[in-house]
């Protein structure tokens, strides 16, 4: 915690002149009769939107993107085209650069164009253009693709960068560079006569002699860089991730432009197995969620997964359990569904969790629904009991029960759970009603909680404090507590299905039904896909499949296995071989992939199928977080690492870090060092670390450090690099931290800030004093004071600082000052 103390400060005036652009999206039929998606500017200047588009329908487009041209007599923008397939409700991010402008002869940058996933993945990008002073020279937006984010470099005669798609141009002498995609894109903005960059990352021009001295580079994938005295700028790179691809260097004018076209339908059909992510599984026919009766008719006959999962208990109740088995199920039969909802808090009378039903409508007369008729029951997850300490809880119980009857009031007030034919029994509070009489929670008494949704029994306050909990709902309602701080017993479950599988105390909140469609005649075992896996080691496949009795006979189709790098966004894809298929048949294939060539990385990996006229299959089954690792150790670093922003030049700072050893052996702390780099934009590495281990490390251990780290000393943009390296072998992975900004403290020497962290570190005037030899505080009162014994360089004197006394270049200072602790205006 930083104490803020007296405060002198820089005032720092900015001034910006934004203008709005804004992107129409014009859709249209070409001369084929394919349906076009036409994205362009209608107004002008350094600022914009990014636009979200969402894809009408699984099908596969072609994506043209045409950057900005650069000002005054600037390069066009370039021109890249790829296709694409992508999937209906998916939603994609447009940035249509905008054309450089010039002003009092300093010509700006263009801006690039840019198409992009809405988690960030880059699809495809055309440069744009750089600015130019003459028409003779210029230099177009590249059609060649890289594989660098990064922002242009400064020029010659201090004219700023065109920004990329991570990092931002470098800032010229009085200019600014453009910002990365990721960073918003806007242009940078010029001198004071010069004229800011286009949106889309172009550079700002630079007007430092009233002459055509410093165009601004153009924006892309990768910056462009600035331009000379009289010269011109770099246009920006492009960038493609599709197939099919094709691009030109320099042929666009004016502003940017996108046009997306529906090339083809996705008319194949195939139906797979379970899909590995329930959130993404396209065979999920229905899902349930809330408090109330749901009926759901069978669709067609064949194998089904149910899931049930049970609702929380109130306050720090148990959890509800999770139930799942496998039901052959006949097109047109009903099922009636409840889901269970959480149990209330109260005042300090938590109730308990509501049961999830899963029934099914039959001519049996053994049980009758009041609203629905006569039902037998399938599946039956119990509700948490309520509680009212974090220790004991009782969770909803997986375990299947013969019992239908209700939980018990036992020695409290509070009600029992109600079970799937016999309601809770009543206490002060009400028990849970069961499933056959309407399922509603148990009426509360004296304030306390009202039972969950799906029988949970209501709560009882009759004290000051948390007493009385009430018991979950389920197949057999579970029994309230006794008048104390008991937990209150969860509901039980049922199941009948086959492939049975279930856990107590899975879900938190309200419950859940979710119903999946099994292929006919596949094992329930899911397709799988081994992780992780090194460079260069095949990776062997067994893919189930089935032909589903709607679709047309299969002649000469084969699998694809698609690889698509989650940072970068390019894919990889692998075919078996040829076969044929007719309806209603299982088919199981194996072929290896090799992975010499591939880049290591995290994957996402899709299973889909094609046929000899490259129509794909309407499903498809997805694996994420795909592994392929880069030889060497294995570590992990925290997603809870930082790294600062902003430094100055040479400046130290205690840091903390830590990563964890998943290698499978222990690393020695004499053979092992923590290496942290700091590169500039070009890649280069500009100033390294390496820090000693302070301890072995074995298999499966987390390694923390609190480290002095010192900065560059030479101001730029920096990316900062953490790796681990054992007996000379390099980790597998390493953390990045991007636009790292290191200032050259000789700028400015006047009292900005004053601050005490931890009673140890005291920071002034853009210097680090070390408070152990250097400074003594006393802050034991308000002023704090200060004793100071340094040499001390300065730029200038700053006198009548300590009592009288004064600081001049290099002198021994040894005085004390009093200074008033005041609030931040920072």
């Amino acid at each position: 915690m930083f104490k803020k103390i007296g405060v002198y400060f820089l005032i720092f005036i900015f001034t910006i002149f934004p203008l709005t652009i804004s992107i129409a999206e014009t859709v249209g039929t070409n001369a084929e009769g394919q349906t076009t998606y036409t994205f362009s500017n209608t107004s002008t200047g350094r600022t914009g939107s990014i636009q979200s588009w969402t894809v009408p329908q699984t099908a596969e487009y072609q994506i043209e993107t045409w950057g900005a041209e650069g000002g005054r007599y600037g390069g066009q923008g370039a021109y890249v085209s790829g296709t694409f397939e992508l999937t209906e409700g998916d939603t994609l991010k447009i940035l249509v650069g905008q054309e450089g402008s010039y002003s009092s002869s300093a010509p700006s940058g263009g801006g690039g164009t840019f198409v992009v996933t809405n988690s960030n993945t880059p699809l495809i990008v055309a440069g744009g253009g750089g600015g130019s002073c003459y028409s003779t020279d210029s230099s177009d937006g590249k059609g060649s693709y890289t594989t660098s984010t990064s922002g242009g470099n400064k020029g010659s005669d201090g004219a700023p960068g065109g920004g990329g798609f991570n990092g931002n141009g470098d800032d010229g002498d009085s200019t600014e560079g453009g910002f990365s995609f990721l960073n918003g894109g806007k242009g940078g903005i010029g001198d004071d006569g010069g004229a800011s960059g286009g949106f889309g990352g172009g550079g700002g021009g630079d007007d430092d002699d009233e002459s055509c001295s410093g165009p601004g580079g153009g924006g892309g994938y990768k910056g462009g860089n600035g331009g000379g005295n009289g010269s011109y700028a770099t246009g920006g790179y492009s960038y493609n991730a599709g197939e099919n691809q094709s691009s030109n260097s320099g042929i666009n004018y004016g502003h940017g432009q996108v046009v997306i076209t529906q090339i083809s339908e996705i008319d194949l059909k195939v139906l797979w197995d379970n899909s590995i992510e329930v959130a993404n599984n396209e065979d999920v026919y229905q899902s349930f969620n809330g408090g109330f009766f749901s009926t759901w008719t069978v669709p067609s006959t064949g194998n089904y997964r149910i899931k049930a999962y049970g609702a929380e208990g109130g306050y720090r109740g148990g959890g509800g359990a999770y139930v799942a088995g496998t039901f052959y199920l006949t097109e047109g039969e009903e099922l009636v569904i409840m889901v269970g909802r959480d149990g209330e808090k109260g005042d300090d009378a938590p109730s308990g969790g509501g049961g999830t039903f899963v029934t099914k409508k039959t001519t049996s007369t053994r049980y009758h629904q009041q609203t629905y008729g006569y039902v037998e029951p399938l599946i039956v997850a119990g509700g948490g009991g309520g509680s009212c300490e974090e220790d004991p809880y009782s969770n909803g119980s997986a375990t299947h029960s013969t019992s239908t009857s209700g939980g018990k009031a036992t020695s409290g007030d509070s009600g029992g759970g109600g079970g799937f034919a016999g309601d809770g029994e009543d206490a002060t509070a009400d028990g849970g009603h069961s499933f056959l009489n309407g399922g509603s929670g148990g009426d509360d008494a004296q304030d306390g909680g009202r039972g969950g949704f799906g029988g949970g029994g209501g709560g009882d306050h009759d004290s000051g404090s948390c007493q009385n909990a009430a018991g979950g709902g389920g197949y057999h309602g579970g029994d309230a507590a006794g008048n104390n701080k008991d937990a209150a017993q969860g509901g039980f479950s049922y199941n009948v299905g086959s492939d049975k599988e279930g856990i107590d105390g899975y879900q938190s909140g309200d419950g859940k039904v979710i119903i999946e469609k099994n292929a006919p005649d596949i094992p329930l075992e899911e397709n799988v896909f081994p992780t992780p896996t090194t460079v260069g080691e095949p990776i062997g496949l067994q893919i189930h499949l089935s032909h589903p009795e709607d679709s047309r006979t299969w002649d000469s189709v084969r699998i694809q296995v698609r690889f698509v790098n989650n940072d970068t966004g390019q894919s990889l894809n692998f075919y078996s071989s040829n076969f044929d298929g007719t309806p209603n048949e299982s088919y199981e294939k194996n072929f290896n992939i090799s992975t010499n060539t591939m880049p290591h990385g995290v994957y996402t990996v899709y299973y889909r199928l094609i046929d000899q006229e490259n129509e794909y299959a309407d499903k498809m089954q997805r694996f994420s977080n795909i592994m392929i690792i880069k030889p060497g150790i294995q570590v992990d670093f925290s997603d809870e690492n930082e790294f600062p922003s902003e430094w100055e030049v040479s400046e130290r700072r205690e840091v903390e870090f830590a990563f964890k050893n998943e290698d499978n052996k222990t690393f020695d702390k004499n053979e092992t060092t923590f290496e942290i780099q700091w590169l500039n934009n070009a890649g280069t590495v500009k100033h390294e670390q390496t820090l000693d281990m302070t301890a072995n490390l074995g298999t499966g251990s987390t390694m923390r450090f609190t480290a002095r780290i010192t900065s560059p000393s030479t101001n730029d943009t920096y990316t900062v690099i953490y790796r681990v390296i054992n007996n000379g072998i390099e980790s597998n992975t390493q953390q990045e931290f991007y636009n790292i900004k290191v200032f050259d403290s000789n700028t400015e020497w006047r009292i900005f800030d004053f601050s005490l962290v931890d009673e140890n570190l005291l920071y002034w005037t853009g210097r680090r004093f070390d408070s152990d030899y250097d400074i003594t505080i006393d802050s034991s009162g308000n002023p704090v004071k200060v004793t100071v014994e340094y040499r001390v360089p300065l730029i200038f004197p700053i006198p009548n600082l300590f009592n009288g006394g004064s600081w001049e270049p290099v002198v021994a200072v040894s005085s004390t000052a009093e200074m008033k602790i005041e609030e931040s205006e920072f």
